[in-house]
């Protein structure tokens, strides 16, 4: 894979790849999700401000102050960094085969889902409902995870070929996810900390919103309606 930092955590040495060393498959992904959210923004009169991507290998802590070992692709709203686990990338193509590109690609955009999130200000919002509704801030959480599957399934909807059924393509996606909870629960037993939170809903719900993304067009088709 190339060279790489080694970079002192606190408690673990983290890993980290050069840029210019990531996967020609992620970086590929990468520039989809830029040229896709880049319209979206403009569309707005916005600018789509790019997140910075890290490549890291092994269970680490103290990134982007979450205390517990993590691992798998997560965003660091904070630092505005999407983090991605190169082991983890292996384990999704040794264990789901034929549809580990397509559990990469949602695992990759949904956490750019967060991302964009922070953009439009909606991390914020949440944290602060969170504040005022300690009583609700499972649910809040679960709303948030939602709506990034549904950014994910708007970015699907612009890289999927429009060609073919559309049903059978959303499907496999799905059986992707579904393939991932089952990896994840293994993990989870192990006490390893994953943040592409499959459980915060059910399998329904996800595909539900992500295929709400699939059929949308703009961010409003995402809008989410805030507990009071």
């Amino acid at each position: 894979m190339g060279e790489s930092n080694l970079v002192d955590t606190g408690k673990h040495s983290l890993q980290i790849e050069e840029p210019n060393r990531l996967p020609e498959s992620l970086v590929r992904l990468f520039d989809s999700t830029k040229i896709f959210w880049s319209a979206i923004f403009e569309e707005k009169g916005l600018t789509y401000q790019y997140p910075s991507f890290v490549l890291y290998r092994d269970s680490s802590e103290s990134i982007c102050a979450i205390t517990q070992p993590i691992t798998g692709p997560f965003y660091c709203a904070d630092k505005r960094i999407v983090y991605v686990d190169q082991s983890f990338i292996y384990e999704l193509e040794r264990t789901l085969g034929d549809r580990a590109d397509l559990a990469q690609a949602y695992a990759i955009s949904h956490v750019i889902g967060h991302h964009v999130q922070t953009l439009i200000g909606i991390t914020t919002q949440i944290a602060r409902q969170k504040r005022l509704n300690p009583s609700l801030a499972g649910l809040l959480s679960q709303q948030l995870e939602l709506q990034a599957d549904c950014f994910s399934g708007l970015w699907f909807a612009f890289v999927l070929s429009p060609e073919g059924d559309m049903h059978a393509k959303v499907e496999d996606v799905y059986q992707s996810l579904a393939s991932m909870g089952a990896y994840m629960a293994t993990h989870q037993q192990e006490q390893v900390t994953r943040p592409v939170k499959l459980a915060y809903s059910t399998a329904t719900d996800r595909l539900a919103w992500f295929q709400r993304g699939i059929n949308g067009k703009q961010l409003s088709d995402c809008h989410l309606a805030m507990p009071q």
